[in-house]
């Protein structure tokens, strides 16, 4: 059987632990039918006001992804383990006001996202940015 996974992409595993029986019935559900990863999305919503240091933002969720080896796991393609990446990748967009989007629109896409539970980071950041302030 062919595949593209390569646990091995992104550099180095820290570790493969073995997944939860609820994990695997997750995954499972999930390939069977990758609409029913919406499920599992999760959004939340930060609001800040006045100047913001986008690199000092960026950086700081790339400290919080090394404190938390769930946000650099995904999984082997049986979904037996959870693959834990030794460096953290940051799915991180901005999107200004003057995109075609709302930020209604943006939140509803955002948790529609079906994520690639082989390949993809399990996180993703959007910071919209509405105003230059």
């Amino acid at each position: 059987m062919k595949t593209s996974f390569n646990p091995f992409r992104d550099g180095e595993l820290d570790a493969a632990v073995p997944t939860t029986a609820s994990q695997k019935e997750i995954f499972s559900s999930c390939l069977a039918a990758p609409q029913a990863a919406l499920a599992f999305n999760e959004g939340i919503e930060l609001e800040f006001s006045g100047p913001l240091q986008r690199v000092a933002l960026e950086r700081a969720l790339i400290e919080l992804a090394k404190r938390h080896e769930s946000l650099r796991a995904n999984f082997d393609r049986r979904g037996m383990f959870a693959c834990i990446a030794g460096s953290p990748r940051l799915d991180f967009d901005v999107v200004t006001d003057a995109d075609q989007y709302s930020v209604e629109e943006q939140r509803a896409a955002l948790v529609r996202h079906v994520f690639d539970l082989q390949q993809d980071v399990l996180w993703r950041v959007v910071l919209v940015q509405q105003s230059d302030d």
